[in-house]
């Protein structure tokens, strides 16, 4: 497990599993990223784009749009698990 500092505040830490990818400069990008921009906007923007892009395009659409719409499904999912945690933050 790798320990990294919140950017937030000196007392927390977040712990990675030892294979993650993420590094310190990742998570502060990460920590601004959410600061500046709602991950709730954010997805209801991006979900805009991308319907009004199917319905326009749709006689045409790229040959790999089950690939894109999967990963318009991931970061969904992401954006709405960002979303919880930073409204439970609230509570707290």
């Amino acid at each position: 497990m790798h320990s990294l500092k919140d950017s937030n505040s000196k007392s927390q830490h977040v712990t990675l599993p030892e294979n993650s990818k993420l590094n310190q400069s990742m998570i502060d990008e990460i920590d601004l990223f959410i600061d500046t921009v709602s991950p709730k906007l954010l997805k209801e923007n991006i979900l805009e784009l991308y319907f009004t892009y199917i319905i326009r395009e749709s006689e045409m659409l790229p040959w790999d749009i089950s690939a894109m719409s999967a990963n318009i499904y991931f970061l969904m999912g992401f954006l709405d698990k960002l979303e919880a945690d930073l409204s439970l933050e609230d509570v707290a």
